[in-house]
């Protein structure tokens, strides 16, 4: 389909919303905030918890593959990884993503390919390994040494945050990387759905809370968890000394709440609402936790983190929680590049949780966003204002336009597209296909 014709889709979409004021939301709790000091929830009797299951043999040449196998090594705030990665596109120069560098010290010691070390160099928050890499697979050995703040890759007060912080091989388009960079705000990350085998050596006094199969073993001093996950966009994982956690059913999904079982009434309905509009979700399970961090929420694969703040006011606890469970569907089945367009995503999520909670966006917004990459954004204020707000009245007058055949172009988005990533350009040529049915 010509360019051309998308302009056009872009052009009369854009005449439907018109020009106008910024939109001020009550979904702006969203933004980033210093959360106040306040109390764990209250003591929730203990839900079902994950039990050790067959796992199979990540050395095996007969049995599954993964894309991703890591054995993590927790000690205090130092994290050290072993890490083998499978890079599909096999070319002079490699690039793989190095995440944990937007919150951590992370020091690369050693990248190697069948037990020879390669050249290799660290730019802005990417990995370059140079020369041809033997069967396609990359081993890598670094250590990141995590802040003690209430970030998102951080260790402090009994609790260990891992998120955004395997090394993970970059996504091409058009057969080109996109580069990922160091930003102060919004999610410079962008990753294609992997296959893991994780391996974590932590003091037996923590319990690890990540996605996937589970078989954990107690070897003196040290708690060994191996997780095995499928068709994850990141893989994340939380670390607690003590946690209240409760569970949840929903169809095939059991969601456990670990210290955030007041959020548990908001995430049912955000999850149930998107199973019916949108589509199943593949996964057997979602964790949502209660963190003392400074976002107010954060978005992972089959993970959602909350901050203490959220739980100190109830619309701002719902506004949040329905965002990031929407989040699930839109970042996690179906990737969005967060790099280039981080208004699809965030647009997307935020006017979803608008509609669920019966708030109409303003009538009238701008689409300057539509042409805003991550970093032409001059300050955090301005990136809230288009990505989340501006871009959630955008797609609350594509659904006015088109009416009933909104969520059924969810529904066949989702069912065409879940599990890769899906760019603001292909979006558009499926909108086109509704528009010109009218």
């Amino acid at each position: 389909m010509k360019l051309t014709r998308i302009r056009i889709v872009i052009l009369f979409i854009s005449a439907i919303i018109g020009e106008c004021a910024a939109l001020v939301l009550i979904f702006a709790l969203l933004a980033s905030a210093e959360p106040s000091a306040s109390a764990r929830t209250q003591d929730i009797p203990v839900g079902t918890q994950k039990e050790n299951t067959a796992l199979s043999d990540p050395s095996s040449t007969s049995g599954p593959s993964f894309d991703i196998k890591a054995e993590i090594q927790v000690a205090g705030r130092l994290v050290s990884i072993r890490e083998d990665i499978l890079i599909d596109e096999r070319r002079d120069v490699a690039i793989v993503y190095l995440p944990s560098i937007n919150h951590a010290h992370t020091e690369i010691i050693n990248v190697s390919s069948d037990g020879t070390s390669v050249e290799f160099d660290v730019k802005d928050a990417y990995l370059e390994v140079y020369g041809p890499i033997a069967s396609g697979k990359l081993s890598l050995e670094y250590k990141i040494t995590l802040a003690d703040n209430l970030g998102i890759l951080s260790c402090s007060d009994g609790r260990v945050v891992l998120s955004n912080f395997l090394a993970t091989p970059a996504v091409y388009r058009d057969g080109s990387p996109i580069l990922t960079f160091k930003y102060d705000y919004g999610d410079p990350y962008i990753y294609n759905v992997y296959d893991y085998h994780i391996t974590f050596k932590a003091p037996k006094g923590l319990t690890v809370f990540a996605p996937g199969k589970q078989q954990e073993s107690v070897s003196g001093d040290v708690k060994i968890t191996i997780f095995e996950a499928r068709n994850l966009r990141d893989f994340s994982s939380v670390l607690l000394d003590d946690a209240d956690i409760k569970t949840e059913r929903i169809g095939s999904t059991i969601i456990y709440y670990i210290d955030s079982f007041r959020s548990a009434p908001y995430a049912g309905q955000a999850f149930r609402f998107a199973e019916e509009n949108i589509g199943p979700y593949p996964h057997d399970e979602l964790f949502i936790i209660r963190l003392p961090l400074k976002l107010n929420g954060m978005e992972l694969s089959n993970m959602i983190l909350l901050s203490d703040s959220c739980f100190e006011n109830e619309q701002k606890l719902k506004g949040v929680v329905y965002h990031e469970v929407f989040h699930q569907w839109f970042y996690n089945i179906i990737g969005t590049d967060q790099i280039n367009e981080p208004f699809f995503d965030e647009g997307l999520a935020n006017y979803l949780a608008m509609y669920l909670s019966n708030y109409k966006p303003a009538k009238n917004a701008g689409d300057r966003f539509l042409n805003l990459a991550l970093k032409d954004y001059r300050s955090k204020a301005e990136y809230y204002k288009h990505v989340y707000n501006d871009a959630a009245a955008y797609f609350g007058q594509l659904h006015n336009k088109l009416g009933d055949d909104f969520f059924p172009l969810l529904q066949k988005v989702y069912a065409e597209r879940k599990f890769t990533i899906l760019y603001f350009e292909d979006f558009l040529k499926q909108v086109e296909e509704y528009v010109g049915r009218q």
